[in-house]
């Protein structure tokens, strides 16, 4: 921290120290609560603008970031991973690619003829940097027929980690 920093702190609890030293104040009667509350308006006049002024108006939006949410048809998993092209792909979190690197070394010691593709080694920009979380749907279509057109993978497995 700056100087300024370390003063502002230190006065901060010199303060707050003070203060809790101090003799209690006397409390103040409380009044009791009114009978009948007093009639609230169920929707706030609107206000003319200024004169001079034009009006503002206001769009609600949902912070969620949520827009619109459409069903995905998940592709049918092959019946046997014997003889296919799998095509490993990392979006360069930590770790993520130790966990390729393991899954690589079991799926060669157990499945017959299985050819594997480390997108994060023979082609790491577009393992990276095309498809969601990074691009738009478009980019990760675009990044799928990569994929199944130079590579010939059969089926891509996908990593990301912390």
């Amino acid at each position: 921290m700056r100087r300024s920093q370390y003063a502002l702190v230190a006065g901060l609890l010199l303060t707050s120290i003070l203060v809790a030293c101090s003799p209690a104040a006397t409390p103040t009667p409380v009044p009791p609560p009114p009978t009948a509350a007093p009639a609230l308006p169920t929707t706030a006049p609107a206000a003319a603008p200024a004169t001079g002024e034009t009006a503002v108006n206001w769009e609600l939006v949902n912070p969620e970031g949520i827009v619109k949410q459409e069903k995905v048809e998940v592709n049918a998993h092959p019946a046997s991973l014997e003889g296919k092209t799998i095509a490993l792909r990392w979006n360069g979190k930590q770790n993520g690619d130790n966990f390729l690197n393991r899954l690589a070394e079991l799926l060669t010691e157990q499945v017959k003829g299985v050819k594997l593709v480390k997108l994060y080694e023979t082609d790491p920009w577009m393992n990276i940097s095309l498809g969601p979380p990074y691009g738009s749907p478009d980019d990760a279509i675009k990044a799928a027929k990569k994929i199944k057109d130079e590579y010939k993978a059969d089926l891509v497995i996908a990593s990301q980690a912390d």
